[in-house]
């Protein structure tokens, strides 16, 4: 009676789950031809013939739900040929996190733009740029705004990479430094010596039936409209030291009562506060009709007009303190030398406090350190009667030699002197850094090196590259580049010292990230630009038909000794030529690149290799698709009466996908963890429920899955 009713219980099970079966496969084929995508694409897709989400342009996932951010040539990446790195556009530009729910990029420090896509070195915050005492300007437009304060080219920057990624602060007049925080003192003349003279320019000016007028600038700062019928001596002076950066001129003028005349006047300009070789005043004329022309004669050219007098280069110095005093960088105030006080800008005492008036006396000694008489403080060399000046030795600097200089790198900021010429100056913290007393670097947000030569890799709270990867230039990372078969490509980027295409091979710095611990499918390393992502397995499609497994052989001669087996970057322990199917398996599924293999023998072979020969035949279940061929090590396989003789060949082009938790789930990249589509589940990598934690397996009692 038991018997009979047990018989009844299994056949009236086998008869429901056969029902469930035929119900899961009628819906199947409805849902396949309704398009039953889950939740719809959420509304941000179509579905395809697949079953599987056409997302529309800004959604991202098999199911659509999360939004993409804004792409940009990356930062750093790797290379895709010889000094070729930036041809793939990438999310957040490879310097940002994508926040999936907002489609916006969270920007790594000292990064913005919609793409993370602009360079900020040294500007600070948006509120706040280079300290409110300068304009963060990109490396295109610095190259054409000659102020010859502290921009002296006019060229243009249009065509390389970062022409309009890389900014920097462009101080205003009185302010230094990276992030303009640095507060200058006043220039002046070296009291002590002599023999110099002022700069003079003449300003020539012909006007013969013209109207109009012109403007005068001197390191970037302009003076009012100056009229061409009007002007005299005495107003084109008080036009001129009007501007902020002129403190007083002499002005006479050669051949005529006016600025203007018929035929000609030349007004000589005498630089009496401005000393050194001045740069020229930059005329900008709207001079209209008649006969009208304005130049600058400088440099010792003779003057256009009058008298033709050679115009005067001037040689006094041009230094801070007047080379007589220690700057204080945080107030800008000079502290002058014993001896020294401030002056009117002509030697004498006055209210400019610049050391440039001597009070003391002559002098007996150099500067050096107080109270010590050790003259230029040990790091130089007096010149002695009558300048008493200090020459110093490597590696320091200021007029006593007590400042120590700072390691220097190529510029990551700076104004370039050709056309899209840059980045090949070499200075001081490499104009990322505010070079300290010690003679130290003190980087910006962003930079690392003793010189701030380096740009500093992505970091959160684990460490530098989530601590889950090495810190390498993009040099270093085109080397590194992965192939499919999971080998290095072997790529140089900066072949050639010289190109200036690539001048940041050795400067900017990307993340190598490491091997994950753990089989996880088709990617071995963890990802992400700063490695924080953990992949999720992946597999074949269980919606798909009419595909196969990718299937290798390996074919071995040998009667001894071992061997190894390599796929995509990964190579087994040793497999002795006496292995069975099973040890061979076990030794290939040991790899983080295989997870699911079946391993057979030549029909009567019991032995992984044989004297007279021996097919391995390998059929990939996990990894799915067409793969790259293994490679075999035979070097330790021994013959007792023939050479040894191996080989690996394609049986069958494997054609499944290998696709992310299988086409049917969502990829949680925080844990590296599958959240399967309804009605999905882990399977055994050939289409059964399995313990694979991806979602290859259709459940057919529709019991799994979550979206």
């Amino acid at each position: 009676m038991r018997t009979r009713q047990t018989r009844t219980t299994v056949a009236f099970v086998a008869v429901l789950r056969a029902a469930l079966l035929c119900c899961v496969l009628v819906a199947g084929r409805w849902l396949h031809a309704e398009g039953a995508c889950p939740s719809k694409c959420h509304g941000h897709g179509t579905c395809n013939s697949s079953n599987n989400c056409d997302c529309f342009p800004g959604f991202t996932g098999f199911d659509c739900y999360k939004r993409q951010c804004p792409f940009a040539t990356p930062w750093v990446d790797f290379s895709v040929a010889q000094d070729d790195m930036r041809s793939v556009s990438r999310e957040c530009a490879n310097r940002g996190t994508c926040n999936r729910g907002s489609g916006r990029c969270e920007c790594d420090p000292g990064f913005t733009g919609a793409a993370c896509n602009r360079l900020m070195v040294g500007c600070g915050s948006a509120t706040n740029q280079c300290n409110g005492h300068g304009q963060c300007t990109s490396m295109k437009d610095i190259a054409s705004l000659q102020n010859d304060y502290n921009l002296f080219y006019t060229t243009t920057y249009t065509t390389p990479w970062d022409a309009e990624r890389i900014f920097g602060c462009v101080c205003d007049r009185g302010y230094s430094g990276v992030d303009c925080s640095l507060v200058l003192c006043p220039y002046g003349d070296d009291p002590i010596t002599t023999n110099q003279v002022d700069e003079v320019q003449a300003l020539s000016c012909l006007c013969n039936g013209c109207t109009g007028s012109f403007t005068l600038s001197f390191r970037g700062d302009t003076t009012r409209a100056l009229d061409v019928g009007t002007e005299t001596a005495a107003t084109l002076k008080a036009a001129l030291e009007e501007i902020a950066t002129i403190r007083s001129v002499m002005v006479t003028l050669d051949g005529g009562a006016s600025l203007c005349d018929n035929d000609g006047v030349s007004a000589r300009i005498t630089f009496t506060h401005e000393h050194g070789d001045v740069p020229a005043l930059v005329i900008e004329s709207k001079i209209t009709g008649g006969t009208g022309h304005v130049a600058m004669q400088t440099g010792g050219a003779a003057s256009a007009y009058g008298s033709q007098v050679a115009t005067v280069r001037g040689t006094k110095e041009w230094t801070l303190c007047s080379g007589r005093g220690q700057c204080n960088t945080m107030t800008g105030q000079c502290t002058c030398d014993a001896g020294f006080e401030s002056s009117d800008g002509l030697g004498g005492q006055g209210l400019i406090q610049d050391c440039g008036y001597r009070s003391g006396g002559a002098m007996t000694t150099c500067a050096g350190a107080a109270g010590t008489g050790i003259r230029c403080n040990g790091h130089g060399r007096c010149s002695g009667a009558t300048e008493f000046k200090c020459q110093c030795e490597d590696g320091y600097f200021s007029h006593d030699c007590s400042k120590r200089n700072c390691p220097q790198g190529r510029a990551w900021f700076e104004e370039p002197q050709v056309n899209d010429v840059a980045h090949l100056t070499r200075v001081p913290c490499s104009n990322a850094g505010i070079c300290n007393q010690m003679g130290r670097c003190d980087c910006v947000t962003g930079f690392e090196g003793v010189a701030c030569e380096r740009m500093s890799c992505p970091r959160n709270g684990d460490g530098v590259c989530s601590n889950r990867g090495v810190c390498r230039s993009a040099r270093e990372l085109a080397a590194l580049t992965p192939t499919t078969s999971f080998t290095t490509a072997g790529f140089v980027y900066g072949s050639d010292p010289n190109l200036v295409a690539t001048w940041d091979a050795d400067m900017i710095q990307g993340c190598y990230c490491d091997k994950v611990h753990q089989h996880r499918g088709t990617e071995v390393r963890y990802t992400g630009y700063n490695c924080a992502k953990l992949p999720c397995p992946s597999g074949d499609d269980p919606w798909t038909s009419s595909q196969v497994d990718e299937v290798q052989t390996v074919s071995c001669a040998a009667d001894g000794g071992r061997f190894t087996l390599s796929f995509r970057g990964e190579t087994t322990r040793t497999i002795a030529a006496s292995a069975s199917p099973l040890a061979v398996e076990t030794a290939l599924e040991r790899l983080r690149t295989v997870i699911s293999v079946s391993v057979t023998f030549s029909t009567g072979i019991t032995t992984a290799c044989a004297a007279a020969g021996n097919v391995i035949t390998i059929t990939f279940h996990v990894p799915a698709g067409d793969l790259p061929p293994l490679t075999i090590s035979s070097g330790s396989l021994t013959h007792s009466t023939a050479t040894v003789s191996t080989g690996i060949a394609q049986l069958t082009q494997g054609s499944k996908e290998d696709a992310v938790c299988n086409n049917r789930g969502r990829c949680d990249e925080d844990t590296g963890t599958c959240i399967c589509a309804l009605h999905h589940a882990s399977s055994n990598g050939q289409g059964g429920i399995g313990a694979l934690d991806d979602c290859g397996a259709v459940d057919e009692f529709m019991t799994h899955g979550e979206l």
